[in-house]
Formats: structure tokens, C-alpha cells, sequence
């Protein structure tokens, strides 16, 4: 048989359309073994270390994003003015990339929500960095300065919503005094082995025995009874998904009312990292939090804000209620 080739065409007489029919089988195993051959060589460049994986997952993100926490490192050390302090965060960059739970058995949640496709909460975001230094802050401010006496936790009983595993705003509040912190998160958090060695790590044992670890979901009532009594409310990078704002801020109101009721002022600190780019949950937290709050942005100008523990992509912001609505 006479055959020509041409770029990836074959050319053969009619005749001897039988050899051409087993040359072109010959032709597409090789082919399929070629295939087979670049996909594993693929694979093996796929399964790249916990660190490599993580900093792929990270190259999602606008190539333009400045951030304080680095993603592809297993900790990251957040350095305190006061008294050379520091905290070192270990984060959970392998539990980042599975669901928190999966659909079969939570049909009644919006299937939009991300715990469908990532653990949120196992790693430490920007937006918590710039809760720490802004506690940090206020606590050396004058005693006459209004965020001092809205934002230092010394003497306060100091609740956070959404710890993740990092809880570095709440292991910060109990650093710089606060009477009593509860962590509050999913369950499937507040379990995780990165939450209690983050604690151990970072605190005196005497302070971890009276932190309390309290499962809790947004929006539910009523509110655990270790969570009465709140002061100041802190909320780092809870704002993501649209179906979770409005839980969320009604979380903010239970505790501000139930503090009211005890004749207790309360406010709250919210931060979150708009590089993430959930502008549609940015934009509806901001349009329904001016409608049950005071809302203030805080930003450099006002000194409460660490230059080197902060970047203009973070949003934060205080959230008071003048007076208590039944």
C-alpha cells in the first residue's frame, strides 16, 4: 500500500481501504498514548506541595491585590507595638480548599453560600490583621479620645462572630486586657484542632481556660447565654456572601439590644477585605447596616489604623446603636 501523509491528513488508494482503516488505529493509539502521557506529567504538576497549592489558590485574586497575610506560608506572625508582642497564627491551608459541609445533607441552606466549595475561616485575612492593630491602637490612645473608650477592650466583655480557626481578633482582646471573650464560629471551627493549638500557642494558659469557644450560627435566637452581655462585637471578614449579611447584622442587633437591656453600651467593629471582590455583599452590608446602625469608616486620618498592618483594599467599620429599639 501506497500512503502519503500530509500535516495530520493520510492519503491512501481506495483499494486498500482495510490497511487504511488499521494504519489509522495504529495512528490513534499513538495519539491516545501521547494523550495518556501528557495528562499524567500534568498530574504530576498539579500535585504540588500544601504551599504551592495554596499560593496557586491565592493567584485567583486580581494580580494588582496588595496584602499584609501571606497565604502560601503555614503560619503567619502578626508583630504587636505593645511590649514586643506577637502572635503566630497557624493556618489550615489544606482544610482552605474542601467544602464545610456538602449540599446532600444541608438542602436547606442557599446552595450559593462558599462553605459549599471552601472551609471559610481556615486561614487568617487582612481584614482580622486590621481588627488586631486597631484594638491595639485604641488602647493607647487618651483616655478622652472616643475610640478608646468605643474600641479598647480592657475591661470589656468582648464577643466575636465568625472567629475561624486564627481568632486573632479575639486572642488580641484578651491580650490587651478584656474581662471575658467569646469566640463564636461554625462548629466544624470551633472543633478544629488550628482553633485550639492557635489559642495554646499565643496565650497563657491561665487566659485560654477563660476564653469561651461557643458554636454558634448568625441570625439564630436565641442567642447562647455565653454570649450575653457583650461590649464590643467583633466581625472580621464576615462579609462575603450575600445570603449571609443579613443574618449576620441581625446577630449585631440581638447583641447590642440584649446589652441594652442590661443597661450596657455596645458596639461593634467590622472589617473586611474588599480584594476578595464580593462587591454585591460589600454593597448590600453597607446599605443595610445604615439602616439599623450608626455607621462610622474608620481610615488612617483618624491614628487608629497601623500603616503596616492595613492596606486600602480593607474596609472597617463602627457600628453603634444611639439608643435601645425594642
Amino acid at each position: 500500500m501506497v500512503a502519503a501523509y500530509h500535516h495530520d491528513h493520510v492519503f491512501v488508494p481506495i483499494q486498500d481501504a482495510e490497511r487504511a482503516a488499521d494504519l489509522l488505529i495504529a495512528l490513534a493509539s499513538r495519539a491516545k498514548t501521547t494523550m495518556d502521557e501528557e495528562e499524567k506529567k500534568l498530574a504530576r504538576d498539579v500535585d504540588a506541595s500544601e504551599e504551592d497549592a495554596a499560593a496557586a489558590w491565592d493567584s485567583l485574586a486580581p494580580l494588582h491585590v496588595e496584602r499584609v497575610v501571606d497565604h502560601s506560608k503555614p503560619t503567619f506572625t502578626v508583630p504587636f507595638e505593645i511590649d514586643s508582642k506577637q502572635f503566630v497564627i497557624q493556618q489550615d491551608c489544606e482544610g482552605r480548599r474542601r467544602p464545610a459541609f456538602d449540599k446532600d445533607n444541608n438542602t436547606e441552606k442557599d446552595e450559593d453560600l462558599t462553605e459549599f466549595d471552601s472551609k471559610t475561616g481556615a486561614v487568617l485575612w487582612d481584614g482580622a490583621v486590621v481588627v488586631a492593630g486597631v484594638l491595639e491602637r485604641a488602647s493607647t490612645m487618651a483616655k478622652s479620645d472616643e475610640f478608646r473608650n468605643q474600641l479598647n477592650p480592657r475591661n470589656k466583655v468582648c464577643v466575636e462572630l465568625g472567629c475561624g480557626c486564627s481568632a486573632l481578633p479575639g486572642l488580641a482582646a484578651t491580650a490587651l486586657g478584656a474581662s471575658r471573650v467569646v469566640l463564636t464560629d461554625m462548629d466544624v471551627i470551633i472543633q478544629s484542632n488550628a482553633l485550639q493549638q492557635n489559642l495554646k500557642r499565643n496565650l497563657d494558659e491561665d487566659l485560654v481556660k477563660d476564653i469561651s469557644c461557643v458554636s454558634y450560627e448568625w441570625g439564630t435566637e436565641p442567642l447562647p447565654s455565653d454570649m450575653s452581655g457583650a461590649q464590643l462585637i467583633l466581625a472580621a471578614d464576615c462579609v462575603y456572601d450575600i445570603a449571609l449579611v443579613e443574618p449576620l447584622l441581625h446577630s449585631i442587633e440581638m447583641l447590642m439590644n440584649e446589652s441594652a437591656r442590661r443597661s450596657s453600651d455596645c458596639v461593634a467593629l467590622v472589617a473586611f477585605d474588599t480584594s476578595i471582590g464580593r462587591h454585591k455583599a460589600y454593597d448590600l452590608f453597607e446599605a443595610h447596616a445604615k439602616k439599623r446602625f450608626l455607621v462610622e469608616l474608620l481610615g488612617h486620618q483618624d491614628g487608629i489604623m497601623r500603616g503596616d498592618l492595613s492596606t486600602d483594599a480593607v474596609r472597617a467599620y463602627v457600628l453603634a446603636k444611639p439608643t435601645y429599639q425594642e
